[in-house]
C-alpha cells in the first residue's frame, strides 16, 4: 500500500517529472490530427505536465486545432506543448475559412519545424482558404510566452489569404 501511495503521491509533489509524448499522423500514431490531439490536451483530466507532440507524417485537419490555456477549465492541466515533425517534408494543412491552429490563452508552445528538434527545418503550415477569415494561426486570450522557429531555420507558413497570424489583443477598461 505504501508504494502504491508513493507512486500516486510522488507526481504531485515534483510535477516536472511528468512528460507526455504522444505521435500525430497516420495510424498507428496516438492522435490522427493535430486538433485531435489538442482536444485530448484540453479535456484530458490530469496534469500531463511537458506535452510533446511528434507529427510522424503529413496531416489535412479537418477544422480548426484549438489548444486552450492550462487551468481553462478543471480538466486542463500542462506545463509545456513543444510540436515538431520527426520526417522531412511534412506538412500540416486544411482547407477553411478559419485558422489552421488556434492557439487560446494558450502558454508554453513550442512550433519548433526542425526534423526531430535538430538540424533544418522541414515543416510547413498550410491553410489553402483564401476566405476573409482564413490564417494559419490565430493568437486569441494573451497566448504567451510562444515560441516559433520560423525563418531562420527555413520553416514555411503558407496560406493564400492576406494573413499568416491574427492577433487578438484585449485591453481592460478602468
Amino acid at each position: 500500500m505504501k508504494k502504491l501511495i508513493i507512486c500516486l503521491v510522488l507526481p504531485l509533489m515534483f510535477p516536472s517529472l511528468l512528460k507526455a509524448q504522444f505521435t500525430v499522423g497516420s495510424f498507428p500514431a496516438d492522435f490522427a490530427s493535430i486538433g485531435e490531439a489538442f482536444t485530448f490536451i484540453n479535456t484530458a483530466g490530469s496534469d500531463l505536465g511537458d506535452i510533446v507532440l511528434e507529427i510522424t507524417d503529413n496531416i489535412i485537419e479537418p477544422s480548426t486545432a484549438v489548444l486552450y490555456e492550462s487551468g481553462h477549465d478543471p480538466f486542463t492541466s500542462y506545463n509545456s506543448v513543444t510540436i515538431y515533425p520527426s520526417a522531412s517534408g511534412v506538412t500540416l494543412s486544411g482547407n477553411f475559412n478559419a485558422p489552421l491552429i488556434e492557439l487560446n490563452g494558450a502558454s508554453n508552445v513550442i512550433i519548433d519545424g526542425r526534423v526531430n528538434q535538430t538540424g533544418n527545418a522541414d515543416l510547413q503550415l498550410i491553410n489553402q482558404n483564401t476566405g476573409t477569415n482564413a490564417s494559419t494561426i490565430k493568437f486569441i486570450e494573451s497566448a504567451n510566452p510562444i515560441k516559433l522557429n520560423l525563418y531562420h531555420y527555413g520553416w514555411v507558413l503558407l496560406v493564400p489569404a492576406p494573413c499568416n497570424f491574427i492577433f487578438h489583443i484585449y485591453s481592460e477598461l478602468k
